[in-house]
């Protein structure tokens, strides 16, 4: 293999390692990294800010119309398209997001996840295994699905949850118990047909008030049956 020692660096490297001058179509007497490097220094010199910093103003400053929603936004909501060329999608982030919910609930969505996995059972069995004996990686996927539940179901984040749970001084709202080994969180009591949440509880006093049926009748007469046969 044909090789080159780098003018800038010294080091003798293949010669695929160097650039090509478009014009000569001749090798550079530097190296790719070395070359990259002076392109970098020169351009912090020229401009007062690296690329990315510039890029990321353009971002900013820059607004697009999405596509799908008709917003004007600026360009930090909209993926690249292009990162080398500064091209960007003509949807943003919002319309993206829905729009790839809907195709992975759609029938060409499941017949391509379902393929994928076909053609990689061994990355997947790999995967399964690295994630079994990481316990770092568990507590991360149990964190991360566990935020997307509470904002899905109760439209609450980790931390509204941290402060009701501290507000309570860490009990159930109703028998003031406290979380057990078994069951780390207490359940989240809401009103089934307005939405609202009402507080954290345990898991007996939810299911009680579950099988009454939320009915304040039942449980009025449920503590009077009990103060009546009261031994």
């Amino acid at each position: 293999m044909e090789t080159k020692i780098c003018s800038k660096c010294g080091k003798e490297q293949p010669i695929d390692q160097f650039p090509v001058r478009p014009e000569t179509g001749k090798y550079r007497p530097s190296c790719k990294s070395c070359w990259n490097e002076y392109q970098r220094v020169r351009y912090l010199e020229k401009q007062g800010k690296f690329k990315r910093a510039v890029r990321g103003e353009a971002r900013e400053a820059d607004p697009k119309k999405c596509i799908k929603c008709g917003q004007v936004k600026p360009l930090s909501e909209f993926t690249f398209h292009n990162r080398n060329k500064g091209q960007h999608r003509n949807f943003c982030h919002d319309c993206e997001k829905e729009w790839i919910r809907k195709y992975h609930k759609s029938d060409r969505g499941k017949e391509k996840r379902k393929e994928w996995a076909d053609n990689n059972k061994d990355k997947i069995l790999e995967y399964k295994e690295i994630y079994k004996h990481d316990l770092l990686k568990k507590e991360r996927s149990k964190a991360y699905h566990r935020a997307r539940w509470l904002m899905k179901n109760f439209n609450m984040t980790v931390d509204d949850y941290m402060a009701m749970y501290e507000k309570q001084e860490g009990k159930c709202m109703i028998c003031g118990a406290i979380e057990n080994g078994k069951r780390k969180n207490f359940c989240i009591d809401h009103n089934h047909l307005t939405g609202e949440i009402r507080g954290l509880l345990c898991h007996n006093c939810n299911v009680a008030i579950g099988l009454m049926k939320d009915n304040q009748d039942f449980l009025k007469q449920a503590a009077e049956y009990l103060e009546k046969y009261k031994p």
